[in-house]
């Protein structure tokens, strides 16, 4: 506001430095704890959950005697911080200084990453609906419906903007509307007890069955008028926004102590003579303010408020309360043109896949480009290199690293089909991810051709659907020896047939050679990392020969002796037989070599010596011939 006029008298930086003191005031309550911060991200577990309350004067955690039973994983609390946050940098203030605050930060946003599987609090701090101190997954935090909840107004509308689908915010609102207001505001949800008359505040969780008490006489808060009317704004719906702020008007109530004489109260309520009359029939009452004298005046409430008398009389606009335009369509917002992945700003509908198929051999590529399909080998990309996507794991377990405040990276967790789908710049080469579904070495199912077909056109689906960034995802499929081997190979044939043909399951996709598809990707420039910190374990797709043992002898073996072979005849041979057979390696008789290996293992440990031969053996070829 204040940014607009000639002379502001300094007011204008007055203000901001009190937001950015806030702000930074909430991260130092929070970098103390950066302990369980780290742990949190492991366990997901509310005992290392950041506190969501601290001393007002010192930063520091509370000690009162309740405070370990308070539900302090608030998920939605520290997604709320992040938004904020990024939304006052977008606006030109500098809230974080150092490089460890921007490592602190990431590790906040590795917070909440699991939101949609992590039971929580929630924004009322009650657990479950029954508030019998157990945790639950939450409307505030994820996004979607338990049974319906106030926090959804905040979900779908400002400030988070969380769907910008028309069918799914009217049936969002229009539940939250049917259930939950009243003529005095919104309940938070249904058999709510909050300042209930009937709650006995002496107990900090209820008995079973007890929410059933107030059933039809929740408290109302007037506040949720005022989010109702700033997302009727913000979607230029002036009816409604004219709406909600007349019956907030008419919720004022007056205090002396307070400039303009007139504030928002935290909630009504029902008096107890008169709940059996609402509950025959609801709106039927007079319900009485909270008194601000006795439990103070509700900051939240009447910041909310103020905001809306601001936006109101046109001294801020929506771009000063949203300055990353997240109440417009991805495909709506300017673009900004960095170095990194945006999201998509104009088009609409899903986006083309793009292919790139990888042949682990030059043997392979001959074969295929019989029946007219033209792949490449990890030789002919060059100097496009070929990882496996736990290599790139590795590499992005330096984000948000930081020894001095003692904060691992990013957890080790695989990296899903929509990120496999950018071409990454790491350390000046060119990088292509291969999906998850191609690692063999972790899941041995993959080896089976039928399941493979059905996770690739999986994949291929949830890409388009998903994909809201600039440029085409770009997957890369790698083929292997053993998939052209056996019954199914008809089936992969065909695959590779549609792909090549620009359909999969109604999914347009483009199959070309990798440096034709680099021009039209998304790309990711990783440059939080150098090459001396980190140390691979994991090495880039290499170029094999084609004619190893193993896959040659599948093709003629019949394997029927191995059908015949039992375990009780493997039992009864020695240590040394039994060790022949292990180091004999024979893919002709996988059974065998199973039985040989499982019983070596129960009578000695696996790196035990018989005669000076080690049993130990590769178990990935077992599971791949047995696969075939």
């Amino acid at each position: 506001m204040f940014r607009r006029l000639d002379d502001e008298r300094g007011r204008q930086t007055e203000l901001r430095q009190s937001a950015v003191k806030t702000m930074r005031g909430i991260l130092f309550c929070w970098m103390q704890q950066s302990e369980r911060l780290n742990e949190f991200k492991s366990s997901i577990s509310p005992e290392h959950a950041l506190h969501a309350r601290f001393d007002l004067h010192s930063g520091m955690t509370l000690n009162r005697p309740h405070e370990k039973m308070y539900g302090h994983m608030q998920m939605d609390l520290v997604a709320l911080y992040l938004l904020a946050l990024t939304e006052m940098i977008a606006s030109g203030a500098k809230v974080i200084y150092t490089h460890h605050e921007v490592n602190f930060v990431q590790n906040l946003v590795f917070y909440i990453e699991r939101t949609y599987r992590a039971p929580d609090f929630g924004m009322w701090e009650r657990g479950t609906r029954y508030n019998n101190g157990k945790p639950e997954l939450h409307a505030s935090s994820l996004g979607m419906v338990k049974n319906t909840d106030a926090a959804l107004l905040m979900t779908v509308g400002w400030p988070a903007f969380a769907s910008h689908d028309e069918t799914l915010f009217t049936k969002t609102v229009g539940k939250c509307i049917r259930k939950l207001e009243g003529k005095f505001g919104v309940r938070r949800f249904l058999r709510d007890g909050y300042h209930c008359e009937l709650e006995d505040n002496t107990r900090p969780y209820y008995e079973e069955h007890e929410t059933s008490r107030f059933d039809g006489v929740e408290s109302q808060f007037p506040m949720f008028f005022a989010y109702m009317s700033l997302t009727a704004h913000f979607r230029g719906d002036q009816q409604h926004a004219d709406k909600y702020f007349d019956k907030l008007q008419a919720l004022l109530v007056n205090d002396d102590s307070v400039a303009g004489g007139l504030i928002v109260p935290e909630c009504y309520c029902v008096d107890e003579c008169y709940m059996d009359r609402e509950r025959a029939k609801p709106n039927s009452t007079d319900l009485y303010p909270v008194n601000p004298q006795e439990f103070g005046h509700h900051l939240w409430s009447n910041a909310v408020y103020i905001i809306l008398l601001l936006i109101r009389d046109g001294l801020i606009h929506k771009g000063d309360l949203d300055p990353i335009n997240r109440h417009l369509p991805a495909s709506q917002r300017p673009m900004q043109f960095n170095r990194h992945s945006e999201f998509q700003g104009s088009m609409e509908g899903d986006p083309v896949v793009q292919i790139a198929l990888i042949a682990e051999s030059t043997h392979l590529q001959m074969k295929l480009s019989t029946f007219g399909i033209s792949c490449q080998t990890p030789h002919e990309v060059e100097p496009v290199q070929i990882w496996p996507s736990w290599r790139m794991v590795k590499l992005f377990d330096c984000l948000g690293r930081d020894e001095k405040l003692g904060l691992s990276g990013r957890p080790p967790r695989p990296f899903g089909p929509l990120s496999t789908s950018k071409v990454f710049r790491v350390f000046g080469d060119t990088v292509l991810c291969y999906p998850l579904l191609f690692e063999v070495k972790d899941f041995y199912i993959s080896s089976d051709p039928a399941v493979l077909i059905d996770d690739i056109k999986r994949d291929i689906e949830f890409v388009s659907r998903r994909w809201k960034l600039a440029g085409r995802p770009t997957m890369c499929l790698l083929l292997r020896e053993e998939n052209i081997v056996g019954g199914y190979f008809d089936h992969i044939l065909d695959l590779l047939v549609q792909l090549k043909n620009g359909h999969v399951n109604g999914i347009r996709v483009r199959m070309g050679r990798v440096h034709q598809l680099l021009n039209t990707s998304c790309i990711e420039h990783i440059d939080f990392a150098s090459s001396d910190d980190v140390e691979f374990d994991i090495d880039v797709l290499e170029e094999t020969d084609g004619n190893n043992q193993l896959l040659s002898k599948m093709s003629l073996r019949d394997g029927l002796d191995d059908e015949t072979t039992i375990e009780k005849e493997v039992r009864s041979r020695t240590d040394y037989e039994l060790c022949e057979i292990i180091q004999k390696d024979d893919v002709d008789r996988p059974r065998q070599l199973a039985f040989a290996l499982a019983e070596m293992w129960a009578r000695r440990h696996p790196e035990a010596l018989i005669d000076g031969c080690k049993f130990e053996v590769p178990r990935t070829s077992i599971f791949v011939i047995k696969c075939l």
